[in-house]
Formats: C-alpha cells, sequence, structure tokens
C-alpha cells in the first residue's frame, strides 16, 4: 500500500513540477550519461549489487531536475529508475527524489560534481590541454552520488527493505 502511495505522489508531483516549469518557459539542458555504481541490499542478510545504466537528465534554467536511466544490474538482472529533483546552480550538486521501478524502492539521491565539470578551468589545466591539441570542449563531465532507498521488503522490492548505493556517471554528447 505504501509505495502505491509514493507512486502517485510522485506522478502528482513531477506533473506539477513540470507544469510550473512550462509556465515559467524555461529551456531545458538535456544530458546524456552512462552510470556505475555498487551498493548493498539490506533484505534477511546484507547482499552486495551492482548495475551499469545508461540514463537521461533534462535539467531547467530554473535547476528542475527530472532524469530516468535503465541498463543491466546483479543481481535482479535488470533495474530502471525515474526521479525529479532540483539543481542548485548550473553545473553544480543536485538532490533527487524518485522510484526505482525494479526493484521497487523509493530513493533520495545526491549528486556531487567532478571538478571536471567546472565552468573555469585553471590555467594549468588550459596549458596541458592545449599541448594536447584539444580545449575545455573535449573534457568529459563526471558526478558521484550516492543514493538511499527504501523498499517494502516483498517479492516486487526482491525482498529488500532499504538499499544504499554510490556510483559515477560519465556525461557524453
Amino acid at each position: 500500500m505504501l509505495w502505491k502511495t509514493l507512486l502517485v505522489a510522485l506522478a502528482v508531483w513531477s506533473t506539477s513540477c513540470e507544469a510550473m516549469a512550462q509556465d515559467d518557459k524555461t529551456s531545458a539542458d538535456v544530458e546524456f550519461y552512462f552510470d556505475s555504481n555498487i551498493g548493498v541490499a539490506f533484505a534477511d542478510f546484507p547482499f552486495p549489487g551492482a548495475s551499469l545504466l545508461g540514463g537521461v537528465r533534462k535539467v531547467s534554467e530554473s535547476g528542475f531536475v527530472v532524469e530516468a536511466e535503465a541498463g543491466l544490474a546483479f543481481p535482479t538482472i535488470l533495474t530502471g529508475k525515474v526521479g525529479v529533483g532540483i539543481q542548485r546552480f548550473a553545473g553544480g550538486p543536485s538532490g533527487t527524489f524518485g522510484l526505482r521501478l525494479w526493484p521497487l524502492h523509493a530513493y533520495y539521491q545526491q549528486s556531487i560534481p567532478t571538478k571536471r565539470c567546472e565552468r573555469t578551468l585553471s590555467e594549468r589545466a588550459q596549458r596541458r590541454l592545449q599541448r594536447r591539441g584539444k580545449n575545455r570542449n573535449n573534457l568529459r563531465c563526471s558526478d558521484w552520488y550516492f543514493t538511499l532507498e527504501g523498499g517494502t521488503y516483498g517479492s516486487i522490492s526482491f525482498d529488500s527493505m532499504a538499499i544504499i548505493s554510490v556510483g559515477h556517471r560519465l556525461f557524453f554528447d
């Protein structure tokens, strides 16, 4: 029953936030990424897990974030999740609430960009890039994140009541 309530609340909240973003006529920056993570699921006993995912994140000028990803996972074979959140400033950290669709869990995710994603590069970094015949546009941005999740402890959550994970995203054009 709790997961149904969370699903309805997330759908209503994301619809209202998207409507507000459209009313403000904000444009969005769409980012595609590869994601890898490791974690621990807490069921009858702690169990390790990992996943490799592909995803897309849409960030509006006002900082509203919508993201979705899907891919391969151990031990569940497949996994996917959708979420909405806020990015504090362009290129900065973001916090996202959402649902992992399989195994079903509600989650909070905090991302922290790496220094490679900073808008300004030091003179030293610029010189290193120039020696290689490259510029700022050749750097691949990435971020680290951690996720805290709560499940139903039933079969829909793969018998898990919680998951804690850490991961890394590599963005591409």
